[in-house]
């Protein structure tokens, strides 16, 4: 759980954190690794995965029933753009804007 005091001049702690719409309730919650400046937004698909990007410059996969980590993929640099999530056909993709640089990634059916 997150913890409740630090010491001045020291760096927050960042998680990712799913809760129960209906209750509120903490589901899981995946620390964040970083200084103190998460800037990337999350994406859930129906398929089951939450995809973000932390401060060492990972797409981070997430299963969002559980919060496991699932996979990781480095790109280069922090990252400060939101992953989002579109479909071709009956075929799904993520992709993610990274510097000058655009990621995307097919998702197994």
């Amino acid at each position: 759980m997150m913890k409740t005091s630090s010491l001045p001049g020291e760096g927050g702690e960042f998680y990712l954190r799913a809760l129960d719409a209906v209750s509120g309730k903490l589901l899981w919650e995946y620390p964040m690794p970083g200084p103190t400046t998460m800037w990337a937004g999350t994406v859930s698909t129906a398929g089951g995965v939450v995809f973000t990007a932390d401060d060492d410059g990972d797409l981070v996969a997430l299963d969002s029933k559980t919060g496991k980590d699932l996979w990781h993929f480095y790109m280069g640099e922090r990252n400060h753009a939101s992953p989002m999530s579109f479909g071709i056909g009956s075929k799904q993709y993520v992709t993610i804007a990274d510097g000058s640089n655009l990621f995307t990634f097919g998702l197994p059916e």
